[in-house]
């Protein structure tokens, strides 16, 4: 992974986090790919290796694709799968979080969206409801 990023820099490519920034160049979607099917491959090895007396909570960044890591919200030794807002808008994260199966919300940047201090108490706390509002349907739809 780290050897196509560094290709990658090496040629100029804009490096690329997630398919939310844009379609990767080459290399970095070389290292995008791999790292994908790494994390994948190691996640069910990993969580079978725990005791059947432990349990982990996922902090994961959105998933590309519905329900990619429903394999993980399903296995016994996962207790709760959580969602990065990943850089999206809190609309997008909101969409994108709705369409998968059991995870929930852990968004601070998209939380504080829309918030400054310059607001009046009432503004920021309508917003501020309005968000939470928003994020936990967003959670529960899944």
């Amino acid at each position: 992974v780290k050897r196509a990023q560094w290709v990658g820099d090496v040629l100029g490519e804009k490096r690329t986090y997630g398919e939310h920034d844009g379609t990767p160049d080459f290399w970095n979607g070389v290292a995008l790919r791999t790292q994908r099917a790494i994390i994948e491959e190691s996640k069910a090895v990993t969580l079978d290796a725990l005791g059947e007396d432990k349990q982990v909570m996922l902090k994961l960044s959105l998933p590309t694709k519905a329900n990619q890591y429903k394999s993980l919200v399903d296995h016994p030794r996962v207790m709760r799968v959580v969602a990065l807002s990943g850089g999206y808008s809190r609309e997008d994260a909101c969409a994108k979080l709705a369409n998968n199966s059991g995870m929930i919300a852990s968004f601070s940047r998209a939380l504080t969206e829309g918030l400054s201090a310059q607001q009046s108490d009432e503004e920021f706390n309508s917003t501020l409801a309005a968000t939470i509002d928003r994020i936990c349907a967003a959670s529960s739809a899944g």
